[in-house]
């Protein structure tokens, strides 16, 4: 087999956790190889390392049947190792053309000179000839500025590409095109490395397709030999995950209830939730999770349906009527949009509700720290005191500070937008405690999670969703893991919302 690429023994350690035990990893030239594996597998963390963005504790690489010893992102570039992505890399304000050269700007006694011709222009003629060199950048679609990376990374002279879930936010025509580039990439001898959770990508366009498990190999398969029971079995494996615990919790009547409801980004959901249930929303990037938070919380408009409260219409139109009514949401981005990292944890907690800690527009310091001791000791917050500063906590208690603060707006209704990412074991059970503890005093919950092990532990029913709309809703018994990863990962064309047995 001729290999371009070949990872031998790979291991990555970090404090208290081994996220790569001794992997092998071996890519043949000019094919399109899939990475797979639940979140937590690994995945990222090897292509880290071939990217040179993290450093590996042991192991080899070659490139090419030479030893790579690189050390940063450079020295992957120079070896021939490009990247498009989850996360695009481009500067809205700027044309496509500035895009492009971004970085490689030519320049005479210090001003900017125009590219007149670039390489990258000629790969975008080819691949985009729709997309205009002047166009800015902003006024594209996703698909098409997904194009704009995946032309900047092919015209540095890459010989490998990789792709990290290039089509979860696409459409299924978007996906068609780029399964096209994807064709053509590699008729000009290009290999591509496609990390996907959609089992429609790889069966379309895969050649051979290798899975991770708990920072382990669990086989390489040649897709076309392969069936998508197979892959999902070598994906998840053994099923270990906290037990469901419905804790005799008896739903009230009903809380919340969307009838009908379209955006921008999801379209058509109806459901209902109860007080006391914990209902959860389970789908990849890009199925509506997000989407449905963002309108019940009055951040993204609603197109049309309507959102009954406490069986009356309920008009929210910002996240201040949202929380005024008795809603609140933990973030999916708790860094950036769920606290205030400059500021201490008596501060976070109290920015809800000011009410509760000052007279006549002026804080009470003494009912503020109060009021924080009183969420820290309730929640079991690991800090120093009330003052200490939200960015030195770990995650798991940054976490508990966003569900205090969110508590401390006297909530009804709480959303929590992938509640458990990025915080270890011993932290996830905590907030799972959390949840089924709220849920027990009568607080409704919305849980938003692409996380199987997380839904099936925490959610009394769960809403299975794809491209905007909801596949089918299940009870917690109904839960089957591959049944689920079939259904969610196909992108399904049908969304029609199944009935509950």
């Amino acid at each position: 087999m001729d290999c371009i690429l070949v990872m031998r023994g790979i291991v990555k350690q970090y404090p208290g956790v081994m996220a790569l035990k001794g992997v092998d990893f071996s890519v043949e030239r000019n094919t399109v190889h899939c990475l797979v594996g639940e979140n937590g597998a690994g995945k990222s963390t090897l292509i880290k390392i071939l990217t040179c963005v993290e450093h590996m504790t042991a192991g080899e690489i070659l490139i090419d049947n030479q030893p790579f010893h690189g050390k940063n992102v450079r020295d992957a570039m120079n070896a021939g190792i490009s990247t498009v992505y989850q996360e695009l890399n481009i500067v809205e304000q700027l044309t496509v053309a500035e895009n492009l050269t971004l970085g490689r700007e030519q320049s005479r006694w210090g001003v900017l000179c125009r590219h007149t011709q670039d390489r990258a222009f000629d790969v975008l003629r080819e691949f985009a000839p729709d997309i205009a060199l002047n166009s800015r950048v902003s006024t594209l679609s996703f698909a098409e500025k997904q194009l704009l990376e995946i032309v900047k990374a092919v015209s540095t002279d890459a010989k490998i590409v990789i792709m990290d879930e290039p089509t979860a936010a696409l459409s299924r025509q978007e996906s068609d095109r780029l399964y096209n580039v994807i064709r053509k990439l590699k008729r000009q001898g290009i290999t591509i490395i496609y990390i996907s959770h959609v089992l429609d990508d790889i069966f379309t366009i895969g050649d051979r397709v290798t899975a991770l498990r708990d920072g382990d190999i669990v086989g390489t398969r040649e897709v076309k030999k392969t069936t998508r029971e197979e892959l999902v079995e070598m994906m998840v494996g053994k099923v270990v995950h906290s037990r469901y615990e419905a804790g005799g919790r008896s739903p009230g009547d009903v809380l919340l209830e969307a009838r009908h409801l379209t955006t921008a980004a999801i379209r058509d959901m109806s459901f209902e939730l109860r007080r006391g249930e914990i209902l959860g929303f389970y789908g990849l990037r890009g199925a509506g999770k997000s989407e449905t938070a963002r309108a019940i919380f009055g951040l993204d408009p609603i197109l049309s349906g309507e959102i009954r409260l406490n069986c009356k219409p309920a008009h929210i139109q910002s996240p201040e009527q949202a929380m005024a009514s008795g809603i609140a949401m933990v973030p999916e981005e708790r860094l950036t949009e769920g606290l205030f990292m400059k500021l201490s944890v008596s501060d976070n907690i109290a920015v809800t509700n000011y009410k509760n800690t000052s007279h006549m527009g002026i804080v009470n310091e003494g009912n503020k720290t109060e009021i924080a001791e009183k969420y820290i000791r309730e929640l079991n917050i690991k800090v120093h005191s009330a003052r200490q500063i939200a960015g030195t906590l770990s995650g798991g208690n940054q976490q508990k500070v966003v569900i205090a603060k969110c508590l401390n707006a006297q909530t009804q209704l709480l959303m929590l937008d992938e509640p458990s990412r990025g915080i270890d074991v011993g932290a996830k059970e905590e907030i799972y405690t959390i949840i089924r503890q709220l849920a027990a005093q009568g607080v409704g919950i919305l849980v938003f999670s692409s996380e199987y092990d997380e839904i099936a532990a925490l959610c009394d029913r769960v809403l299975l969703m794809a491209g905007g709309g909801v596949i089918q809703t299940l009870r917690n018994d109904q839960l089957d893991i591959h049944q689920v990863h079939i259904l969610t990962m196909g992108k399904g064309e049908s969304n029609e919302a199944g009935s509950e047995n």
